[in-house]
């Protein structure tokens, strides 16, 4: 979690990344697979970058957050604003 996460996302859309990020602790992701979400404003991004895509795997950690958040509406939103810091 960064500082830089935080004073882009509201605390719905924080509570859907984190509950994103603990659904691939729970499904036991390697590091490197873990959302880049997380490391959108770290040096680590760079490496998840290059990993190779996850879409199942994000698929999945995207229906937990919205199966305990009960919508689909902060995971989108946060990923929405997270896409607009793209670097790469």
């Amino acid at each position: 979690m960064s500082v830089g996460l935080l004073d882009v996302l509201n605390k719905k859309e924080v509570e859907a990344i984190i509950l994103h990020e603990l659904a691939h602790i729970k499904n036991r992701s390697s590091i490197l697979k873990v959302s880049n979400l997380i490391f959108k404003f770290s040096p680590l991004s760079i490496i998840a970058k290059f990993n190779g895509d996850t879409n199942s795997e994000e698929k999945r950690t995207d229906e937990f957050a919205i199966k305990m958040q009960k919508t689909r509406r902060y995971i989108d939103s946060s990923k929405r604003k997270l896409d607009r810091f793209e670097l790469f």
